[in-house]
């Protein structure tokens, strides 16, 4: 196919040539740099997507809210051949892997990180208190995986502190 049909929401390039597109229940794939691209399909694979990361080109990240199965982040090692829940969780707004093993998630009230590819994950910020918190999306203007430090850190050391708008 070339072009992208219009219900995708999502385009993600992990190298020049690599990028994964993914719609509500679709997921594309180019290794041309967007000239082409082929439909993924898997028995395994979670439908209705909401968000994508691809540190890699064969490592995909998803959320997804499927029919079949729990809300959560699924990965695919194996450029989507094949996909296991990694993080059962509700309302997250964006999936960013920043590399093979370190990845964020955030959504409704949770910050999550994981340093191992998924096998675990480790709430940042977490539900709590009188206070909601819709976090929608985290960026890194660096290579430093904590876009949340704060730039002088006290005598503690670094701390976290919310984002100025």
């Amino acid at each position: 196919m070339t072009g992208l049909p219009d219900d995708v929401y999502h385009v993600v390039f992990p190298d020049a040539q690599n990028a994964y597109a993914s719609g509500s229940n679709i997921i594309l794939h180019t290794a041309d740099g967007g000239a082409t691209w082929q439909r993924l399909s898997s028995a395994t694979m979670p439908n209705t997507l909401a968000s994508i990361s691809a540190p890699s080109a064969n490592m995909l990240a998803v959320y997804a809210t499927p029919n079949n199965g729990p809300d959560g982040v699924y990965i695919s090692t194996d450029g989507g051949i094949s996909w296991t829940l990694s993080l059962q969780a509700e309302q997250i707004n964006q999936v960013l892997f920043t590399s093979p093993s370190s990845g964020w998630v955030v959504g409704t009230n949770v910050v999550s990180r994981t340093m191992d590819g998924g096998a675990t994950w480790q709430t940042v910020f977490g539900p709590g208190g009188s206070v909601y918190n819709d976090y929608q999306q985290i960026q890194f203007p660096y290579s430093d995986t904590s876009p949340l430090r704060t730039a002088r850190p006290g005598p503690e050391g670094p701390h976290w502190v919310p984002a100025r708008r």
